[in-house]
């Protein structure tokens, strides 16, 4: 994971920053890659692990920062992992920004302009129900409020670059739109071009400032609220689960079909755990997880950090 969302190993280099684990104090760490080892094997040992919670592929020698049962650190290999192991799957982040850089409603208001917005041509929009949601109708229309003062009768007229930044609520039937002119729209395309905020704003949140935008994103697109977020834009989605992983938070990321539409959702679930034992996993009656030592033929690859960790996914 790079400051910039997922990247394939080819698209790493030395000097990129990725997210770590200090496995002395338990906290993630951005880090530079100070090597890139990339190797073509044939018929090599492997560990195929694969189940619900966890799935990788990895040498006999690669090493594991686990946790046992009573809290102590070790370093393991995929050969020696037993059942007490447990390998975290997130960490609290040391290096979020401690200064606010946007205000709370403006964070919020971007939160919606996700999950409810569209971007049309010469305006934005983000839309709300008043019969289903009107709690969130009033909430939408405080931020707007607050970031940029009281709504706008009608747009200012002239060209665009005399019109001062405006917007204004319209009830359609029984959907509050609340309307940006163009002036006003260009500010959140700064931060969420075509409604998909950049990873330079994320990464600009406090951790307060990330839990609001993940508590807005969740009254917008959650299901079961606090343990599913659904996305048709994939962007939106990874989005979404790199916010949460910046605060701590473990997650899968899943395609999820949409019967009868042809297409399949970004499909987040923002787990409870905080890691996995696969050891353990693989040994119960009912086990969700394989694992199988096999012989590979292809590219491994590891880079190579201060902390002699990295996470990735699958």
């Amino acid at each position: 994971l790079t400051k910039n969302g997922w990247k394939k190993y080819s698209d790493l280099s030395v000097g990129t920053l990725i997210k770590t684990l200090n496995h002395e104090t338990g906290s993630a760490e951005w880090a530079p890659i100070q090597r890139m080892n990339i190797f073509d094997v044939e018929d090599v040992p492997v560990y195929y692990m694969e189940g619900s919670t966890h799935t990788s592929v990895s040498s006999e020698q690669h090493k594991w920062a686990v946790v046992n049962r009573r809290g102590g650190r070790k370093w393991k290999t995929s050969e020696t992992l037993n059942s007490e192991d447990m390998i975290p799957t997130c960490a609290t982040s040391v290096d979020l920004p401690k200064v606010a850089t946007h205000s709370d409603d403006f964070v919020e208001l971007v939160a919606w302009y996700m999950t409810e917005g569209h971007r049309g041509d010469s305006c934005a929009t983000v839309y709300q129900s008043y019969t289903a949601n009107l709690p969130l109708v009033e909430r939408i229309r405080a931020a707007y409020t607050s970031v940029f003062g009281s709504q706008s009768p009608e747009f200012p007229k002239g060209p665009f670059a005399s019109r001062p930044a405006a917007w204004r609520e319209n009830r359609n039937r029984n959907l509050a739109e609340f309307r940006m002119n163009e002036t006003m729209a260009k500010e959140f395309d700064a931060v969420a071009p075509k409604c998909v905020p950049t990873y330079e704003f994320i990464n600009s949140l406090t951790k307060e400032q990330l839990e609001l935008f993940i508590h807005v994103c969740f009254l917008g697109d959650g299901m079961d609220y606090g343990k599913y977020f659904a996305q048709k834009n994939w962007a939106m989605g990874e989005l979404f689960a790199y916010a949460c992983i910046q605060i701590g938070k473990s997650v899968s990321i899943k395609a999820k079909p949409v019967a009868g539409h042809g297409y399949d959702m970004c499909l987040v679930t923002v787990k409870s755990g905080t890691s996995v034992n696969p050891v353990n996993a693989s040994k119960q009656s009912h086990a969700k997880m394989t694992i199988n030592r096999e012989s590979n033929s292809g590219v491994l690859w590891c880079p190579t950090t201060k902390n002699q960790t990295w996470l990735a996914r699958r």
